[in-house]
């Protein structure tokens, strides 16, 4: 039987990939909000208010991520009709309650707070005014590992009844 000798086992260890020496910092596993880094396209249906139609929409998102916060950001479409710059802002220090802010209304910025379910985020939307008779909305942003996105808004019209979809988004990683 051969003996391996130090200078042999990191040889050997240096030819599977290294693994085993990597520094903590290297191993660090994903956290959830890191699904959001990257370029994202994709298209889907918004609705201005609950009184007009759908209008379809692209949209084009560039999102950064760190451990405890990501922010996606870029611009959605709908032909001729509007453009919309669009910031979602996400942070969360646990990994299951996750606050932020939501950029894009014309009405101006609204809050976020919300949790973690799964691959998906519930979020409640608190607007700065009544948006549909409503101060809130319901916002789902679910993601997956193999690069997709879909961000769901959906109102309560005048607070009450049953919720009606205002915005459904599906992005994919490019």
């Amino acid at each position: 039987m051969r003996m391996r000798t130090p200078f042999a086992l990191l040889g050997l260890t240096l030819l599977a990939g290294g693994t085993a020496f990597a520094p903590p910092a290297l191993a660090q596993p994903q956290t959830f909000l890191d699904r959001f880094a990257g370029q994202w396209e994709g298209s889907g249906l918004v609705r201005r208010n609950l009184d007009s139609g759908a209008n379809r929409v692209s949209c084009r998102l560039t999102g950064s991520a760190d451990r405890a916060q990501a922010t996606v950001s870029g611009k959605c479409r709908a032909l001729a009709i509007f453009s919309r710059d669009v910031t979602i802002e996400l942070r969360s220090d646990d990994g299951k309650r996750f606050t932020g802010r939501y950029v894009g209304s014309r009405i101006g910025p609204a809050a976020l707070s919300g949790t973690r379910a799964g691959d998906a985020l519930n979020l409640t939307v608190h607007w700065p005014v009544p948006v549909n008779g409503t101060d809130t909305s319901q916002m789902t942003i679910s993601t997956s590992a193999d690069g997709r996105m879909r961000l769901v808004v959906a109102s309560r019209p005048g607070g009450s009844g049953a919720p009606v979809q205002t915005t459904d988004i599906s992005l994919d990683r490019r």
